[in-house]
């Protein structure tokens, strides 16, 4: 699920040297910190029938979130052509030709990108989470005897 949501979310970044592998990175280590985060403290239970669906969900997130982000550094990319090229032509390396657009792009110590790319993530994992509360909730219900919805 991971590598292929990797490489959809890397099309969004067409034109973006390494795209497809930096979004696959991307989903699988927000995969694993968040599903990982979940089996390790054990909010939900360790079986194929709640980790596979959750899992799927996570990973669509991610894979949003990834490819929101790839496409907004794309678009900016674009934006700036004119000025990336100016300083192209005079001398500076393919490496700073970007120093002035990358230090634009951050807020707060991240880049903007992220930030933009990660709240449909973040409502993702919060509806998340309340649904597992309140399935939660019923299960002890039902548990304790409680059969009344």
């Amino acid at each position: 699920m991971v590598i292929i949501a990797g490489h959809i979310a890397g099309r969004r970044g067409r034109g973006l040297r390494r795209a497809p592998w930096s979004a696959t990175a991307g989903v699988a280590v927000g995969t694993i910190i968040t599903l990982g985060g979940l089996l390790l403290l054990r909010v939900i239970a360790m079986q194929p029938r709640v980790v596979v669906p959750l899992g799927g969900m996570i990973v669509s997130g991610a894979m949003l979130a990834a490819g929101l982000t790839l496409r907004r550094l794309r678009e900016d990319a674009e934006q700036a052509r004119p000025a990336i090229e100016a300083r192209l032509c005079l001398g500076l390396s393919a490496r700073y030709q970007t120093l002035p657009s990358r230090k634009a792009a951050r807020m707060d110590g991240l880049p903007v990108h992220i930030g933009a790319g990660s709240w449909a993530c973040l409502n993702a994992v919060v509806t998340i989470g309340v649904a597992i509360a309140l399935t939660v909730c019923v299960a002890a219900r039902h548990q304790n005897g409680d059969r009344t919805p």
